[in-house]
């Protein structure tokens, strides 16, 4: 949604399978860099900070549920990583990427 840092009922369920795959035995110990991102509509300050408020979002979901908060890093791009082959103003950038670390 253009603006909203605020989970959707999809990205609740998608943060549900992460937070169950999170107690497997091959991720103990393991950290994570969380992303937002945006499309390129609005000023860039302005989506930084979105993209930021969703990745947010994501972590703190997923502490409320029992998550270690030190396992994640939040970062927000903007809209300077759109997906490959899309333009930067296409909806489908609006989203959070969980990227293993260590």
């Amino acid at each position: 949604m253009t603006g909203s840092a605020e989970l959707t009922d999809a990205g609740r369920r998608e943060t549900e399978k992460f937070l169950t795959a999170l107690s497997a035995p091959s991720l103990a110990g393991k950290k994570f860099r969380i992303e937002g991102h945006t499309d390129s509509a609005g000023s860039r300050e302005s989506n930084v900070d979105l993209s930021k408020r969703r990745a947010q979002a994501v972590v703190n979901y997923l502490t409320a549920k029992g998550a270690d908060p030190s396992r994640f890093d939040v970062l927000g791009y903007g809209f300077d990583k759109p997906l490959a082959g899309l333009d930067a103003s296409a909806s489908a950038n609006r989203r959070v990427e969980i990227v293993l670390v260590k």
